[in-house]
């Protein structure tokens, strides 16, 4: 059985993703992890990001 909330959810959530990308300033690409954190001025917003990655 879908759960009808979560199932009327996911497409509006959906039409608002945004995609963002940056170089880091140190640029050692040593496998070390790089912890990454994002914030939004705009009360009521929910960000979901990765913790970090890994420098390759």
């Amino acid at each position: 059985m879908i759960n009808t909330t979560l199932s009327a959810k996911v497409p509006r959530e959906l039409r608002s993703v945004y995609t963002l990308a940056y170089y880091p300033k140190n640029q050692e690409f040593d496998g070390a992890w790089r912890p990454v954190q994002v914030r939004v001025n705009r009360p009521g917003l929910t960000v979901r990001t990765r913790k970090g990655y890994v420098a390759r």
